[in-house]
């Protein structure tokens, strides 16, 4: 918000009955505020580093609307054993080079006279992977290293998760990620840049009697994975009113009878399905990563956890029917709250596989009888109908499906459970 609607916000305060008084009502007063305010916070800052034994310091870039790129500097401290990322500064160095950007730093410990004290007590340095920053030869991190010999520079965890995740999908399908990619692009822009598409989307979704309009979103924004996994999940939840939308507007729009085929490609759906299982996981990860208090013990031990889920995806195997009769009712069937299974129960009793009311489960008793820790408990018949074992199914014959078809049960079954 610009400064010069702060004498607007003035007249707004006065017709709410606050008395701000008719003096520094202008730009150029709150921009002396402004400048206060960040006094007095940037001395706490300069206390907190002047009470701690170690700090580092996280350096990031950005750009504002004009253009110009400019350089984030946060200060990592512990107190009593509790981390803490407090801003420091954030401007722009005289250009992206290693050597300028190193030039920068050191101006702005000198600006804030926490230069003796970063002497002292630098001990870490994070950057992303750029050559500017973690170069061997001539990245900021060597810079620095000159300085402060036992200086332990990091690479930013999310910014390596972004990257393994990237080079990952290109050793799988990479021409399938691509068209998935194109397909939740397009749809963005598709009704994001035409209200008529928009508006034609929200009639469908209330048609098709859903409870909110679920419109596509952007991915690739700062967050990359977490708006990817964003994007997924509304364009799954909101599968069948896409493509009906789609359809009925490719008679006269050549774009979306393009989507329109993406979007009803199986093989393609099917990607995307497991694709959202795998990104959801990542994206647990990457927020984690992303939080203040975390530490490297802490890192460590999250991507322990998210490799092992990994690992698990890939440990089912699922039969094709099966695996069709999954992605049929997650994409095609009514929302929970509309579904009446009254039809599915009756199909189901009266099929091969369905059992007859009142049944349940054989369990043999224990031969030796002081394994029965309370014989007056109820347990299991000991009759003669009881004793026919060889009606008895075990647990991993009755769950066993599978064919030659190799598919991820995990996948599918974690994935509809987070579409509910």
């Amino acid at each position: 918000m610009s400064f010069r609607t702060y004498s607007t916000i003035c007249v707004l305060e006065e017709a709410k009955g606050l008395d701000v008084g008719v003096n520094y009502r202008n730009d150029k007063a709150v921009a002396s505020f402004t400048k206060a305010f960040a006094t007095v916070v940037q001395r706490t800052t300069v206390e907190k580093l002047k009470n701690t034994q170690f700090c580092s310091f996280t350096i990031d870039g950005s750009t504002d609307f004009t253009g110009d790129d400019l350089e984030n500097i946060y200060i990592r401290t512990v107190h009593s054993g509790r981390v803490e990322d407090t801003f420091l500064h954030i401007g722009c160095a005289e250009s992206g080079s290693s050597k300028n950007i190193h030039e920068h730093v050191k101006e702005v410990f000198a600006k804030l006279h926490i230069t003796d004290e970063m002497q002292s007590k630098l001990v870490g340095f994070t950057a992303d992977g750029a050559a500017n920053m973690q170069g061997h030869k001539t990245g900021l991190a060597t810079l620095l290293k000159a300085e402060w010999p036992h200086l332990v520079a990091t690479h930013c965890l999310a910014h390596r998760l972004e990257l393994a995740f990237k080079d990952a999908v290109k050793l799988t399908n990479i021409n399938m990620y691509e068209n998935s990619m194109t397909l939740l692009i397009g749809l963005y822009y598709l009704y994001h840049k035409s209200p008529k598409q928009k508006k034609a989307l929200q009639r469908a979704f209330v048609m098709m009697d859903f409870k909110a309009s679920i419109m596509p979103t952007r991915i690739g924004w700062t967050r990359w994975l977490p708006h990817l996994d964003r994007s997924l999940s509304a364009f799954v939840k909101g599968y069948r009113v896409l493509v009906y939308q789609l359809q009925t507007s490719s008679h006269d729009n050549a774009k979306a009878e393009g989507f329109a085929k993406l979007a009803t490609d199986g093989f393609l759906i099917l990607y995307l399905l497991q694709l959202k299982a795998v990104v959801s996981m990542l994206m647990r990860l990457s927020k984690y990563l992303q939080k203040q208090e975390v530490s490297l013990a802490d890192a460590y031990s999250r991507v322990a956890v998210t490799m092992k889920g990994l690992v698990t995806l890939k440990s089912g195997k699922m039969s094709t029917d099966t695996l069709n009769d999954l992605v049929a009712i997650n994409l095609e069937a009514p929302s929970l709250a509309q579904f009446n299974p009254d039809d599915a129960i009756m199909e189901w009793m009266t099929s091969s596989t369905g059992r007859r009311l009142g049944y349940s489960r054989k369990r043999k008793v224990p031969e030796d009888e002081s394994q029965v820790t309370d014989m007056t408990a109820p347990g299991p018949s000991t009759s003669d109908e009881g004793e026919a074992t060889s009606d008895m199914v075990s647990d991993k014959e009755d769950l066993q499906d599978c064919s030659d078809d190799e598919m991820n049960e995990e996948v599918v079954y974690h994935m509809l459970k987070s579409f509910d």
